[in-house]
């Protein structure tokens, strides 16, 4: 590893080369320092012409730094600590996949992303990118299987819903789905249903739609939802979790698969009904131990 180095007036971080590092790409030996940003963002610094390789400014991030190699980064200016939109530097962020065209990432509940024009919105729109979730549903899903096929578009009512509507406007939606396992009813819920859900298209909120509109709403789901805490077992979000994506890389070709267990939130709700399951599906067998690997 990289011997830390100390800043100066704040804006300068300087690392030594080791032995580990010797022939390690620049970006990568730069994010490997606690005291420097992630890898995409220590690219950016290079190409900003903020690092030196021994007081020479480095030619681009796929260059190779050497043992004994002095490395020096300048960083900008801090942002404003205060104010509603003050950065945080500090989410930790459950990277699984990176290279120098796209980055995969587990992104944990209540961490807000926006779309931009790219790789993996252009796999969305070809309908070639296989995403994979899994829900609790409330209620007893009768079929292992099946698909729903409607028109998704914003409620008239209320701005923040979207809706299933027959509008020539609304965009089409496809989500398909499998029973992974059934869980009894008592007297306090109707049962639940735990399921995978394969996306088709992706559109706002479509898999709570789509369950909403079947009448079987995702479990804590506060927006589409019914039930009070307890119905929902306690969760305070809905129990809906991205555990698989698939898709070949737009650029090298090379087939990327990526699983993902379920949080511990999720895994505690689901454990407060395990004594009440009806058994696992074929799919469920497959499935949930994964899930919960």
């Amino acid at each position: 590893m990289s011997s830390p180095g100390a800043y100066v007036d704040g804006k300068l971080v300087e690392l030594l080369v080791g032995p580990d590092d010797s022939g390690e790409r620049l970006d990568s030996f730069l994010a490997s320092s606690a005291e420097l940003p992630s890898r995409s963002a220590c690219a950016k610094l290079v190409e900003e012409g903020r690092v030196t390789i021994n007081s020479t400014p480095a030619t681009g991030k796929a260059e190779r730094v050497m043992l004994g190699d002095r490395v020096q980064v300048t960083l900008p200016a801090p942002e404003p600590t205060h104010g509603p939109l003050r950065p945080n530097f500090d989410i930790p962020l459950d990277v699984r996949f990176e290279d120098d065209y796209l980055i995969v990432l587990s992104k944990q509940a209540g961490l807000v992303v926006h779309p931009s024009p790219g790789p993996l919105q252009d796999l969305i729109r070809m309908r070639v990118l296989d995403r994979r979730y899994v829900t609790l549903v409330h209620g007893f899903v009768a079929p292992d299987e099946g698909t729903i096929t409607t028109g998704i578009a914003r409620s008239t009512r209320d701005r923040i819903r979207m809706m299933v509507s027959d509008d020539p406007l609304a965009r089409q939606a496809i989500t398909t789905f499998r029973v992974l396992e059934r869980f009894e009813a008592d007297r306090r819920d109707e049962g639940f249903t735990l399921m995978e859900c394969h996306l088709y298209t992706g559109r706002t909120h479509q898999i709570r739609v789509h369950m909403r509109h079947v009448g079987h709403a995702c479990v804590g789901d506060q927006l589409y939802g019914r039930g009070h805490y307890e119905q929902n077992l306690r969760l305070a979000r809905q129990f809906l979790h991205s555990w698989h994506v698939a898709f070949d890389h737009p650029v090298t070709g090379e087939h990327i698969v990526l699983a993902d267990t379920l949080p511990a939130d999720l895994r505690e709700a689901l454990g407060r009904i395990g004594g009440r399951s009806m058994g696992r599906t074929a799919a469920g067998d497959e499935i949930c131990p994964q899930l919960l690997a």
